[in-house]
């Protein structure tokens, strides 16, 4: 399940991922190989972290679940 915040829409949100991947090449920021498919926040979003694209970079799925710290 995707979530989005608040102030985007699931329309605008699938835009903005859209165009961080094509910016990033479609490379992962976290392993550096091609095939990205997901956007990473650099600052989470629960750390007051934006949904600005300089906040935003282009990671694989299974990176971006590998690398994320626990929410316990």
């Amino acid at each position: 399940m995707t979530r989005v915040a608040p102030s985007m829409t699931k329309t605008r949100w699938r835009e903005t991922a859209k165009t961080i991947i094509e910016r990033d090449g479609g490379i992962c920021h976290l392993c550096g190989q091609p095939g990205a498919d997901i956007v990473h926040h650099l600052r989470g979003r629960r750390q007051g972290g934006t949904n600005h694209p300089e906040n935003l970079r282009a990671v694989h799925r299974t990176c971006h679940y590998l690398n994320r710290p626990s929410r316990s």
